[in-house]
């Protein structure tokens, strides 16, 4: 409970005060959006809210070079030389931006996995709370990994955004309350 209200303060702040909330443990780079600082962004918040607190380097591809039927994609490749995990995610460009962001939010639940050690690839083999998985191509969709983050996305994605609109919703309010005369002082 503690650590949601740390992190929903931290979200306010960064909103009120434009103070960015970047996630100290990750290093963001965005690519092919019109975008990049805001989708950055997003995927620092949405770290934050998953509690990710290991040292990661993420790079977001906004491409249209997925292999269909896919919208997102994450990759793991092998530590950097500072043992910092490294990711590639790629998004699928042409969807709408609120596509986008709910594609960005499953991806980054699949490094969340990661993290967590959760799931876990060796060479050719993946593991998935340490249960060695043989992938059938036709069924990837139905893994249990797929299943939690389907399962999560969209609660992610609605998480952020009702902090957000909470965010404006004050700033608002505040805004407004500047603007009235003050009867006090008379």
């Amino acid at each position: 409970m503690q650590k949601n209200l740390i992190i929903i303060l931290m979200l306010v702040c960064s909103f009120f005060f434009g103070i960015k909330t970047t996630n100290a443990q990750a290093e963001i780079q965005a690519f092919g959006s019109a975008y990049p600082e805001q989708l950055k962004q997003y995927a620092a918040d949405c770290l934050l809210l998953l509690g990710i607190d290991r040292r990661i380097r993420i790079c977001i591809y906004i491409s249209d070079q997925l292999p269909s039927p896919f919208e997102g994609r994450t990759i793991k490749h092998n530590p950097d030389t500072t043992g910092s995990d490294q990711f590639s995610v790629y998004v699928l460009a042409g969807l709408k931006a609120d596509q986008q962001l709910l594609v960005l939010a499953h991806e980054l639940i699949h490094i969340q996995q990661y993290a967590s050690r959760k799931l876990d690839i060796r060479g050719t083999d993946v593991f998935w709370h340490g249960k060695k998985f043989y992938l059938d191509p036709d069924r990837l969709t139905t893994t249990p990994w797929e299943n939690e983050a389907y399962a999560d996305d969209d609660r992610l994605a609605k998480q952020f955004l009702k902090i957000r609109k909470q965010t404006q919703k004050s700033i608002t309010e505040l805004a407004a309350a500047n603007r009235r005369p003050d009867t006090r002082s008379r």
